[in-house]
């Protein structure tokens, strides 16, 4: 499966958009960690 993208004389590759998705899906199990620890953080400082 190939998607042309407009304006631009390169093809993206499925491979390529699989990639990409990845990589978001990775940027947003960190966030969320992160989000997670601060959470605890807060609530740690909130009980002392």
């Amino acid at each position: 499966m190939i998607i042309p993208i407009f304006n631009r004389k390169t093809v993206v590759t499925s491979m390529e958009l699989n990639i990409v998705s990845n990589i978001s899906d990775v940027l947003k199990e960190v966030l969320v960690q992160n989000v997670i620890v601060l959470h605890e953080i807060l609530e740690t400082i909130v009980i002392t």
